[in-house]
Formats: C-alpha cells, structure tokens, sequence
C-alpha cells in the first residue's frame, strides 16, 4: 500500500487559480448583493420579477410546473426557452396568457416537443442595482476588507483552498481504488459467521423480551 501511495502522490497536480475563476466569483457576489427596489412599471430585462404560473398540457395540469410567488432574474431564469420573452412589458397585477413549444432534446422527458400552455400573473417588478466593483462595495461587506484589493485576496486564499481540498480527495480516492484493486483478502466463510452471529447476539440484547420473542417467532 505504500508504494501505490507513493505512486499516486507522484501524480498530484498544481493547484493553480486563473484569473478568469477570480472574476467569476467577484461577479456572482456582486450579483447576490444585489438592491432590490419594488417599482411601478412594465418588467425590463434585467429586472427581478415575482410571477405565479400555472402550465398545462392539453388542458391537463402540469403537477410539478405550478409555480406561486417565484423570483427570478428576467432574462437569466432556467425555466421555457422563450419564457422570458413572454414577461417583457408586462407589469404588476397584469394576468396573461401565452403557449410555448418545448425542445425535443428538454430536460423533462415527458414534455419534449410539446406545447405548454402558461397562465401567468405578474406579482411585482424589482429594479435591480448591481454594486460596482469598488473599495466602498468591498468595505460593504465587513471589517476585515479595507479595499477592493483585500477582498480580492480573500476570494483568491477561499479558490485555492477549495481547489486544493478538491485535489486531496481526489488523491485519496484513487489511493483507495487501487488498494482494493490490488488486494487479494479472502476472509474465510466461518469468520463471516461468526461475525453474523456475533451482531444477531448483540442486537438481541439490546432488544426488549416482547420484541426478542416477535423476532424470534418471525
């Protein structure tokens, strides 16, 4: 086991994280911090929207597709292809109606190439500001970040560690796979037994007399 440790450990790669990693993770905190103001006008993209839907197939209910109350980002939802579109211009109180066809290769299996029949309400419309990415945003965000630049390292030690966390399990799985691989145990029937028997005794004991004798009866 020794030399298959040895010989993985030979394969350990360098944990490095690439600038592009660091701005994705800046732009998806910026993104969670967010400002949410409720206005009075038709949806934008860009714009969160609270929506209650219901879908249909045929006249039939989708079960697993009536939606109340759900928020998303108008133009960067996972729901229809095309479903966003429908929202564009719609505002506040507004109930409409539109049909879309789902794509023949669609994560739900049962409505590939179908048509979807939606009835939505628009419940209320978000304008969405995105902080700049600044010293005053990083201060925003606690104590420990003076600046841009403080915060910057931060996201750079947090990638490093979790890439280098990704990389010893890596490791040890394979040490482990190939361990077994190699092994040749054959533990004999009777220790197989005897360890049965012994955890069948243990169970019992533990057990009450009513449920001992339920058992043993069954």
């Amino acid at each position: 086991y020794k030399k298959i440790a040895k010989e993985v450990m030979a394969t350990k790669k360098e944990v490095i994280v690439e600038p592009p990693e660091l701005e994705k993770s800046l732009e998806w905190l910026r993104q969670s911090r967010a400002k949410l103001t409720r206005v009075p006008r038709a949806a934008e993209r860009g714009d969160v929207v609270d929506v209650s839907v219901a879908s249909f197939v045929d006249g039939q209910p989708i079960a697993d597709a009536q939606l109340k109350g759900e928020r998303f980002v108008l133009g960067a939802s996972r729901l229809l292809p095309g479903f966003d579109d429908q929202l564009v211009q719609h505002g506040a109180g507004e109930s409409f109606r539109f049909s879309l066809t789902a794509p023949v290769n669609y994560w739900h299996k049962a409505l590939q190439g179908k048509k979807i029949d939606f009835a939505v309400t628009v419940n209320a419309v978000f304008n969405r500001e995105v902080p700049e990415p600044n010293d005053e945003f990083a201060r925003s965000l606690g104590p420990n970040f003076q600046n841009l630049e403080a915060l910057k390292e931060n996201i750079h030690r947090g990638l490093q560690s979790e890439k280098e966390g990704k990389e010893r399990d890596r490791l040890r799985a394979q040490m482990i796979n190939e361990i077994v691989s190699a092994s040749k145990i054959d533990p004999p029937q009777v220790m197989i037994d005897k360890t049965l028997a012994s955890l069948v005794d243990e169970a019992q004991a533990v057990m009450p007399k009513d449920a001992a004798s339920v058992q043993t009866d069954e």
